[in-house]
């Protein structure tokens, strides 16, 4: 059998080194198979014919107990030939992103604006991707799960659980995450069953059961204080990353150690956990790992339905479900989105467009990357991943590094450089004075029916004002408020003024910039949705609306009629702010002032696991040479005799994240210890210091 699989990352908008891998990857591959059964033939019968359209997993098995996912493909065609084999061309599966994207979004007036990862995560989400731990099934009950979004919001994922106060969602450094950050609470209730003059949750089969993802200090879960008499306590828990320890609270607030779990240490910065209080059992599940732990713990089996949850400083806490029954299965995320860094007030222009179309505008619009790894899993790498995160591991490249194929070209390098944003524009009315739609045409609703209009509206809003009859005085300034409608019982108009409840419309926001109105007809006869000249009146306000600004534009270099090699980079929506802007100009000039090269096709020692958007350090054993370099491609072709792996990397230069890396392992924290390190190092003039520390950061 012989196969080849090439990924890469490609339409990021920005050239060579400085696109750092932005933008987004659709792999391909082939196989050829030996024409040794009749069933490879298109004569075959029909039942067992091979044809194309067909899901096809392209695995590796290393040795007889393992497999290596390489990639999940459609077979696009299927071809044979005098060479004697069966060939197969394969294309990446992606379909489930070509739905229509959909977006809940909310406007915050407290934060301001949603990372535009939010809007990542509802494409993932709308194309069937998980972003979040959570449970399948469960034995005895829904879950009550609390869950810190992508969007910035504390949300409830079941009917009956309410959430009385919550407050502290931020965005943590561990993985770019929204999370429940430090100082974050929640108090919250689901139903429970009465016990005399107490409220309580029952289970027969054991205590509750949380599963979270926790990091840092971890967060405190517990029952809130027993009211009046009673033998059975709440529970405090106190869960970290590598400790799980269970109190039993008295109706004095008392807390009374009941067991503890001691966890092995781990170098992920989060770890997703189940905790759960089972009878005589304290048990933790690792749900990284599937490794259970568990010690032993007085018996208790009643607890108190209301809980509250709190994390201290350097805690982070998300995807928080509390159980009452038995989980039969836990999924991971399966849509692994980081932190974009570019804050968003709105959400503009994407009728019509796929959850794929908005997902590959945002990675490229913020200059990240997205692509669909070899295990399914969608990935969204953020600008500062790509570029200053720490190598994975040191590539050995089969060829000397001076050998390598490698090109600069003009695309590479500018004079005059320019970013463009796009601002939204807030605007607010406790009168709701704001105009989002106004029917243009007639709407005709039969006696007793309901006919459903979808409006495409002005900007974006997450709230629509109740509607109500226009007033017999059409000059009724109250005519001018919240949303209104009017009807007749004629097209052309006039007629007798039907009743304030002859119509009835409800409104459901389908998207950031889409309503649907179901317009009831409460009569036995038609009415027209039209003045009393005949006009179509219906009138969809609001009391805030977001709307695309002008586009702004920051410059750098010659002046726009005498640059030789301007370079212009437009971000859209997908920016609104003039700092994550200039972050972005910032980056953009340094790199195309002093460009790098990419280099193709580099043979290395092939290693299965590698994957896009890997920082690696590509190492020369005979001359001892490094570079820090970008995974943006991946070929890999093999037969019966082996496989060889090929990379294209984008070289990157040693930042300030990687100098600080460094000096943080060398035990350097202030400017005279560094002064002192380059001296003794030879590094005396600030070139040598430069060119000292660009060696150096290579491996940080």
């Amino acid at each position: 059998m012989d196969f080849q699989i090439q990924r890469d990352l490609t339409g990021g908008g920005l050239p060579g080194a400085a696109r750092g891998g932005s933008g987004f990857s659709v792999a391909s591959g082939s196989v050829t198979l030996p024409m040794g059964r009749a069933e490879l033939t298109p004569w075959a019968t029909a039942s067992k014919r091979v044809a194309p359209g067909g899901l096809a997993w392209f695995r590796a098995h290393p040795t007889t107990l393992t497999s290596i996912t390489l990639g999940r493909f459609i077979v696009d065609e299927c071809s044979a030939g005098s060479f004697g084999g069966l060939s197969l061309d394969l294309v990446e599966s992606q379909r489930q992103m070509d739905g229509p994207f959909t977006y809940p979004w909310q406007y915050d007036s407290a934060a301001g604006a949603d990372d535009a990862a939010s809007a990542l995560a509802a494409a993932a989400e709308a194309g069937g991707y998980s972003t979040s731990w959570h449970p399948t099934a469960l034995a005895d009950t829904t879950p009550s799960t609390i869950i810190a979004r992508l969007d910035g919001t504390i949300r409830s994922q079941s009917t009956g659980v309410s959430i009385r106060s919550a407050s502290g969602v931020t965005w943590a450094s561990l993985g770019g995450q929204a999370m429940l950050g430090p100082g974050a609470a929640i108090d919250y209730s689901w139903p429970s069953t009465s016990d005399g003059d107490n409220m309580w949750w029952y289970w027969t089969t054991g205590g509750p059961r949380f599963s979270l993802v926790v990091g840092g200090t971890g967060c405190v879960v517990e029952g809130n204080r027993i009211q009046g008499a009673s033998s059975y306590p709440s529970l405090r828990w106190v869960i970290t990353p590598s400790s799980v320890t269970l109190y039993q609270l008295a109706p004095d607030g008392t807390a009374v150690l009941d067991s503890q779990i001691t966890l092995p240490a781990t170098t992920a910065p989060t770890r997703p956990m189940l905790v759960a209080a089972q009878g005589t059992l304290l048990r933790v599940t690792d749900l990284a790992t599937g490794i259970v732990y568990s010690t032993a713990r007085s018996n208790s089996t009643r607890y108190f339905v209301s809980m509250k949850l709190a994390t201290p400083a350097g805690g982070y806490v998300r995807d928080l479900v509390i159980e009452g029954g038995q989980s039969v299965t836990y999924k991971r995320p399966t849509a692994l989105i980081e932190h974009t860094g570019s804050p968003l007030r709105g959400v503009f222009d994407v009728a019509g467009k796929s959850s794929r179309e908005v997902f590959q505008d945002i990675a490229k619009s913020t200059m990240g990357a997205g692509w669909q790894s070899e295990t399914g899993d969608l990935m969204f790498r953020n600008a500062s991943s790509l570029r200053t995160g720490r190598p994975v591991e040191a590539v050995v490249a089969t060829e000397k590094l001076e050998d390598l194929r490698w090109s600069i070209s003009r695309d590479n390098s500018a004079d005059r450089v320019t970013v463009s944003y796009t601002p939204a524009e807030v605007q607010t009315d406790s009168a709701h004075k704001i105009t989002l739609w106004e029917a243009t045409e007639p709407i005709m609703v039969p006696g007793n029916r309901t006919v459903t209009v979808t409006a495409e509206i002005t900007g974006t809003t997450d709230r629509i004002s109740p509607f109500s009859i226009v007033t017999a005085n059409a000059a009724d300034a109250a005519n001018a408020t919240y949303s209104r409608w009017h009807a007749s019982s004629s097209r052309e108009g006039g007629g007798t003024r039907p009743t304030d409840d002859a119509i009835r419309i409800e409104t459901k926001i389908t998207g950031p910039s889409t309503v649907r109105l179901s317009i009831t007809n409460t009569t036995s006869g038609t009415l027209w949705l039209v003045d009393g000249n005949g006009n179509p009146l219906v009138i969809l306000r609001t009391s805030l609306q977001v709307q695309p600004g002008e586009t702004q534009k920051l410059e750098w270099g010659q002046p726009e009629d005498k640059a030789l090699n301007p370079f212009d980079f437009d971000s859209g929506q997908w920016v609104q702010d003039a700092t994550t802007a200039q972050a972005m100009l910032a980056w953009l000039v340094d790199q195309l002032r002093s460009p790098l090269p990419t280099i193709t096709q580099v043979r290395i020692i092939p290693d299965l696991r590698r994957q896009l958007g890997d920082i690696v350090t590509l190492t020369d054993e005979d001359s001892g040479l490094k570079a820090k370099a970008l995974i943006i491609g991946i070929s890999l072709e093999g037969d019966a005799g082996g496989y060889t792996q090929r990379l294209t990397l984008a070289i990157l230069s040693v930042t300030y994240s990687d100098v600080k890396r460094w000096a943080k392992a060398q035990g350097i924290t202030t400017y005279g210890q560094l002064k002192a390190h380059l001296v003794a190092n030879g590094a005396t003039t600030y070139k040598l210091a430069r060119e000292y520390l660009a060696r150096v950061g290579v491996d940080a």
